[in-house]
């Protein structure tokens, strides 16, 4: 789904490599290499090594590259060349925005995470649920006490937990592209942090304050402000 929108939105071929096959990778056959960066760009993990490495020597063979729709949290200036160098640098909320351009010298630009600019989702029909409850990238810090009916991206399609929740009044998850999911069908969310600042990011990237009370968001307390980041996600459909 995010890569057929990134293959549209940037002419590439339909050719996608994986984190496992980034060395045997002819950068010479292209000329122009997008990288997705997703949650992978922080902390200047391993996976986030072996990506920047990647598009540093696509820049070597002379590509026109991008990096787009990711994450960017406590990173080395190591990587401030590469940055430089991309013709477009795109990040998902204004947390990583900030620190890329205060740490780093290059402002990027904010949309969306894909997976909500890639399109409506058919209508399916599903039975009405209270609460869904999702996955948890840490331990769950919030004390939800469970039980309720529950999602996973990991198990379920796009499409069904898109209609699922929008037959839902809340939905309770620590992670990012259920959160999206929630954003597409414009239901109610509570999202605990991640590994990094992105759950959170897209809160603060739309203005609003969103606090962490079950209670409230199903009485409705907090539906001004939903429909301020609705409105917010909209606009980017438009442009």
């Amino acid at each position: 789904m995010v890569a057929e929108y990134l293959i549209n939105k940037y002419d590439v071929s339909d050719w996608r490599y994986t984190r496992d096959q980034l060395e045997d990778i002819d950068f010479s056959k292209y000329d122009r290499v997008v990288l997705n960066g997703e949650g992978t760009l922080h902390h200047n993990t391993r996976s986030a090594r072996r990506l920047l490495t990647a598009l540093r020597l696509a820049q070597y063979a002379g590509c026109e590259t991008h990096l787009v729709n990711t994450v960017w949290q406590e990173m080395p200036n190591t990587w401030d060349d590469v940055l430089a160098n991309c013709k477009s640098v795109q990040v998902r909320e204004v947390l990583s925005q900030n620190e890329m351009s205060s740490k780093h010298g290059r402002r990027p630009t904010i949309a969306p995470d894909c997976s909500y600019l890639h399109g409506d989702v058919d209508i399916r029909e599903f039975a009405h649920v209270a609460v869904y409850e999702g996955q948890y990238m840490k331990a769950n810090p919030y004390g939800v006490q469970g039980g309720y009916p529950r999602i996973d991206i990991f198990s379920q399609s796009w499409e069904e937990i898109v209609n699922r929740l929008r037959n839902c009044d809340l939905l309770i998850t620590g992670r990012h592209h259920e959160m999206y999911a929630a954003c597409v069908a414009e239901c109610r969310f509570l999202v605990t942090p991640g590994n990094t600042w992105k759950n959170e990011g897209l809160l603060k990237t739309a203005g609003v304050d969103i606090p962490f009370d079950v209670d409230g968001a199903l009485s409705g307390k907090y539906d001004d402000q939903y429909n301020r980041l609705w409105d917010y996600l909209r606009s980017f459909r438009t442009k």
